[in-house]
């Protein structure tokens, strides 16, 4: 389980530095820079989420 999270963490961290870098305010299409930083920003709440989700399992089968 800790390789998956830290797998989980990576890319969150990876998602978090594109997000940034689709902040710079002078794209040629800023719609489109705005609508993948918006993509960015789903992904990282959900794998967020899924890192979660391995805790509470992780939690719950602990105590069995």
């Amino acid at each position: 389980m800790a390789c998956e999270i830290d797998r989980y963490e990576r890319a969150i961290l990876a998602l978090q530095t594109v997000r940034a870098t689709l902040d710079w305010p002078f794209f040629t299409d800023a719609p489109l820079a705005a609508m993948q930083a918006t993509f960015c920003d789903d992904n990282i709440g959900e794998l967020v989420q899924a890192v979660r989700d391995l805790h509470e399992r992780y939690t719950a089968n602990a105590g069995t």
